[in-house]
């Protein structure tokens, strides 16, 4: 447990795939077997464990066993050899030994043990031909170094997976209890994670100007667009005038043959016939909406006022730059 917590890159070990002439030419500089046992628990251990089996084989077919201590030196490095070749297992199975102590732990769980002595969850798919991690995952414990280093693997290793996915990865070969709150600890703690699903500062909204949440009749106060460019059946190219409430969003709309000045003005009128007078209109810098805005601005209102009841229409352009 000790060595896991000061080597959190255990499960990133690659395994050693050289030619059978490098592994003997390693195995010719550590010609005792003792000083390469010693050397095991220094460095990376399937490093030490693929050439430490070249190497009997080697041996074994050179020159036969017959001695008798000999032989006992051969079986006691090949116990060494059965648990370097499966480190992960030798592991997982101290691990299991040190946290599954008590019994009525995992009493709520069907669980057996393995050939290799591994406790394992009994799942309803043994029929299928999957992996034996698949149809019978291991159950480690959930409060446990090693089961941290193992999921901090898995979500380093699928690109910082989410949650439910590295759940669902982890699920396949390991069963953790609990495993939905220890997965979503450990993604919290990654700096990475943390750093890309923090949030952008907001800042406080505006208020919305007195036009847009007075109490008003509908299109009282008017927002202007335009959008296109559409064909009709015959081949014509129309636009379409947006006349949007800005106070109560209701929309209405009109058809324009040309981009110009008059055209905007029938449509106007037609808007006016149909939906009433307007007291405020916006509109972006459209040189069609700034041509109308220029007629406006010459008709003479107070003249107007004097034969009619007519309130002055208002037309305001946003400023250039300023989004709609």
């Amino acid at each position: 447990m000790e060595f896991l917590k000061n080597h959190k890159d255990f499960f990133k070990v690659p395994r050693l795939d050289t030619a059978l002439n490098e592994i003997l030419s390693d195995a010719r500089e550590f010609p005792d077997k003792i000083d390469m046992q010693a050397k095991f628990e220094l460095t990376q251990p399937r490093h030490i464990v693929q050439r430490r089996n070249v190497n009997l084989d080697y041996e074994a077919r050179e020159d036969p066993i017959e001695d008798a201590t000999l032989k006992y030196k051969a079986k006691f490095y090949f116990f060494i050899l059965d648990k370097a070749i499966n480190p992960g297992i030798q592991l997982i199975r101290s691990v299991q030994t040190q946290s599954f102590t008590d019994k009525k732990l995992i009493s709520n769980l069907s669980v057996f043990r393995d050939d290799s002595n591994i406790i394992r969850v009994k799942t309803q798919i043994t029929e299928r031909t999957d992996a034996p991690n698949i149809l019978s995952p291991i159950l480690p414990p959930n409060n446990c170094i090693f089961t941290q280093r193992l999921i901090e693997h898995f979500h380093l290793k699928n690109n910082h997976a989410g949650t439910q996915l590295l759940l669902s990865i982890k699920r396949e070969e390991y069963w953790i209890v609990g495993g939905r709150r220890t997965v979503r600890n450990i993604w919290n703690a990654c700096v990475k994670c943390r750093r890309f699903k923090s949030k952008s500062p907001m800042t406080d909204l505006a208020s919305l100007p007195s036009n847009r949440v007075k109490d008003a009749a509908v299109y009282e106060v008017v927002g202007a667009d335009l959008t296109g460019l559409l064909y009709v059946k015959r081949g014509d190219k129309v636009w379409i005038v947006l006349y949007i409430c800005a106070i109560y969003h209701r929309l209405h709309l009109e058809l324009v043959s040309v981009l110009s000045t008059d055209a905007f003005l029938l449509s106007f009128r037609r808007f006016v016939v149909r939906r009433g007078r307007s007291r405020i209109i916006y509109s972006d810098n459209g040189t069609n909406f700034r041509g109308t805005y220029n007629k406006l601005v010459c008709i003479d209102w107070n003249e107007v006022s004097r034969y009619v009841e007519i309130q002055r229409i208002t037309w305001k352009c946003i400023p250039p730059t300023a989004a709609w």
